[in-house]
Order: C-alpha cells, then sequence, then structure tokens
C-alpha cells in the first residue's frame, strides 16, 4: 500500500501542519517510516523493529531522516519473547517477515524460518508511551506478521490514534494469529470502524 493511496485520507482526520506522533511499527527497513517522515515532516517518527540484522543494515540511513528506532517487538507484554526471523530462500539473508508468532510453514513465499528463532525485547505502546511521555499519538502504521491483535491489546485504555493502518492478510501464516474478525471487534470495542479496507490491508479511523 502505497503513501499516495493513504494520503487524502490522512488529510481528513490529520493536521499536518501541527506537531504529531507516529509509529512505525514492524518497520524492516525503515522504508515507510522514511515516506512518512518526508510527507510529514513536523511527525516525529517512531520506528519499531525486533531483528536485529535489520537494525544493523538499515538503521543508520534511516536515522538520517531523524527517526527514532526502537530495537523491541511491539506486544500485548513488556518483556522478552521468541521472534521466529526469516530468509529468503534464494538469498540467505534475513528479510521482512518475521514475526513472535511460530509460522505454520518452514517455507512459504521464498521464505525460510528459523525453527528456533531469538530472543527479543517486547514492549506494550501504553508503557512504552508513559516512560517516554508521550501523550498521543496520532497514526500508527503495522506489518507484522499476524501479531496485530497482540499489539493492539498493548494499547491498553491509553493508545489511541486517529488513524491506524494494519495489513491484515496474515492469519493463516502463523500459530495463534487468531482471525481478521477478532481483530475487527477488538478495535470496534476500542471506538474504531473501518475506513477502507484492501485486499491485504485496513485502515481504522477512531470514531
Amino acid at each position: 500500500m502505497s503513501y499516495e493511496q493513504l494520503e487524502h485520507i490522512i488529510d481528513e482526520v490529520i493536521d499536518r501542519t501541527k506537531k504529531l506522533i507516529l509509529f512505525d511499527i514492524g518497520a524492516f527497513n525503515f522504508g515507510d517510516s522514511i515516506i512518512y517522515k518526508t510527507n510529514i515532516p513536523l511527525a516525529e517518527v517512531y520506528a519499531f523493529e525486533a531483528d536485529d540484522f535489520n537494525i544493523k543494515k538499515y538503521s543508520d540511513y534511516a536515522r538520517r531522516f531523524d527517526i527514532k528506532i526502537i530495537n523491541k517487538a511491539v506486544s500485548d507484554k513488556t518483556g522478552d519473547a521468541v521472534f521466529y526471523n526469516s530468509t529468503t530462500s534464494s538469498s540467505g539473508e534475513w528479510t521482512c517477515s518475521g514475526s513472535l508468532l511460530r509460522p505454520t510453514y518452514k517455507i512459504f513465499k521464498d521464505l525460510k524460518f528459523n525453527d528456533d528463532g531469538i530472543k527479543v525485547e517486547t514492549i506494550r505502546l501504553d508503557e512504552f508511551c508513559i516512560q517516554n511521555n508521550i501523550e498521543n499519538v496520532d497514526i500508527i502504521h503495522m506489518d507484522i506478521q499476524g501479531a496485530e491483535y497482540y499489539a493492539v491489546k498493548g494499547f491498553g485504555e491509553t493508545v489511541r490514534p486517529k488513524l491506524l493502518f494494519c495489513e491484515t492478510c496474515e492469519y493463516d501464516s502463523y500459530h495463534g494469529s487468531l482471525t481478521l474478525e477478532d481483530l475487527d471487534n477488538l478495535l470496534f470495542s476500542l471506538g474504531y470502524e473501518i475506513k477502507k479496507r484492501w485486499y491485504n490491508d485496513t485502515l481504522y479511523i477512531l470514531k
């Protein structure tokens, strides 16, 4: 999903002339973080990425854009967990489909997963905001391979972004990922409605 497809919807809800807080969760190579920062220059962009490989390879470039890098996985618990990082079977390089949830297949979509996983730190977003004196989050962009439900549980009673963009297509690929209906119902209970649904993604808006 390109930024251009979201831009007019963002402008309906968000005043880009004001200082904004934006979370990019599952940032991979920080490409989306950079696009948001370039198009919304007053935003403070926090990019959450669990995989050390991606941090080492891509974060220096992202910091040139004043992206704030957080080397943690977002979840419903603060602590540590196993993260199942992935590699493309052709290149052998760790890449973008890692998840806190164990994959249902060892190889799919040209991806091969680390069966043992790696230990990563996890954070709830409500606790992260308290720790960093963040009162309001305006936009969250989330692509965490089936674990979106658990990240939203970590919103607690305080984190309510005006716009929440989620990848919503990987429920059969990871154990414990629940269903799209589960995610929808959780967000409805928190005061959200569906603004637009694409084939792989959904944009929720706070009513």
